[in-house]
């Protein structure tokens, strides 16, 4: 069984994301002959350093420092995997710096594969200013990246759109691969009307009008604003539906702002005049899209998110922005979603549409299913990153 190490900065108490994708993910790489190992932050004490779970194992790496975590961190970790014992045959890695091009000799002298996955689009640091200096160094700067990123065995980019920037550094096509997230569209699947209000008393939601789902942190980057004022635009018009918001909730230290709109939105909520349900994550998930008839999905930057795939693979018709990161992989505006700006009355006006238009409704839900089924199954997304282990 080679081992394949995973270097995630976050891990525990994390419930989305890649760390948790590939945590669904490490069954099918075991029968494939990859035993997956996240290589992660140790942020107890208490916890051990090594742990062995059913399907994969887990290394605990402490790293305190008080500047570039996560930087100190992944170098810990790549040090960790150039000298160890039992080496691993790969090392996945979800950020990498310049900093980490004096190991690259190192890695490559014990023959380990490194590869790059890449979950957002790609933001290089460089000195803001007009300056010679900024210019000198900017320029040096986009020298190294270029070193470092053409270094790499291959980088994994999770739609098309999220190539651009490495391109524009000169990595070639042939290290550059792009995977979609898998979805199990057994676990993410249509339910009949029946299944569904019976997964409504189960989860104590209302029995009859539309939900509109939202899943994701309630973080100002996920467009929780915007979904707010939409919301209040399209009850007025439309009471006898509801929005069921799912997610941990997440204070910004970088965005205080925010945070006390977070608090007076909490308040909104407990107004049950406008139908707003408010739900913290949920391990079976799948349930919350059995349960609700639209989803919407309003964030600001993104990579390839996974709740996206689970809705479509639900059939679930959706509303969507045009991210940082958006990709025409997930099919055409009009046929497998609808594109919305950011503007409340055009987000309000469209769910209304969804809500009032039932031919368009199950045209979007029918292509969308079928979208997933052609396009984006768990099992092709496994195969292309064993295809890249061995």
């Amino acid at each position: 069984m080679k081992k394949v190490w995973l270097i995630s900065y976050h891990l525990e108490g994390v419930t989305a994301g890649p760390s948790v994708r590939f945590q669904r993910y490490a069954p099918f790489f075991e029968e494939k002959g990859f035993r997956l190992v996240f290589v992660t932050l140790k942020t107890d004490p208490k916890l051990p350093d090594t742990e062995q779970k059913e399907y994969f194992d887990i290394i605990r790496v402490s790293s305190n420092y008080k500047y570039f975590h996560n930087t100190l961190f992944l170098a810990k970790s790549l040090i960790k995997a150039i000298f160890a014992k039992d080496k691993p045959s790969t090392i996945l890695t979800f950020s990498i710096t310049t900093f980490h091009l004096w190991l690259m000799p190192l890695i490559k002298l014990r023959g380990l594969k490194l590869i790059f996955v890449n979950t957002m689009s790609l933001h290089t640091t460089y000195l803001k200013g007009n300056s010679i200096l900024a210019s000198i160094y900017n320029k040096f700067h986009h020298f190294l990246y270029g070193i470092l990123f053409r270094g790499l065995n291959n980088i994994v980019n999770s739609s098309n759109a999220l190539t651009a920037g490495f391109k524009r550094h000169g990595v070639s096509s042939k290290k550059l691969k792009t995977i979609y997230n898998g979805v199990n569209n057994q676990r993410f699947k249509p339910v009949s009307e029946t299944e569904k209000i019976a997964y409504r008393k189960k989860l104590n939601l209302p029995e009859s009008g539309k939900i509109i789902l939202f899943v994701g942190l309630k973080v100002e980057r996920k467009g929780i604003l915007d979904l707010m004022e939409s919301w209040k635009l399209f009850y007025k018009n439309m009471p006898d539906h509801y929005l069921l918001m799912v997610g941990d909730e997440k204070s910004s230290s970088s965005d205080l702002d925010y945070n006390t709109h977070w608090e007076g939105i909490k308040k909104e909520i407990e107004n049950p005049e406008l139908h707003i349900i408010n739900r913290p994550n949920h391990p079976a998930i799948e349930e919350y899209f059995y349960s609700s008839d639209i989803f919407i999905f309003l964030s600001k930057k993104e990579g390839m998110p996974n709740v996206v795939l689970e809705a479509m693979s639900a059939g679930l018709p959706m509303i969507i922005t045009e991210f940082e990161g958006f990709s025409d992989d997930y099919g055409e505006n009009g046929k497998e979603y609808i594109l919305v700006n950011r503007d409340a009355k055009n987000i309000a006006d469209s769910l209304t549409l969804l809500c009032k238009d039932v031919n368009l409704y199950q045209t979007i839900k029918s292509n969308s299913i079928k979208r997933i089924a052609n396009h984006f199954l768990l099992e092709k997304s496994i195969e292309q990153y064993t295809e890249l282990f061995e």
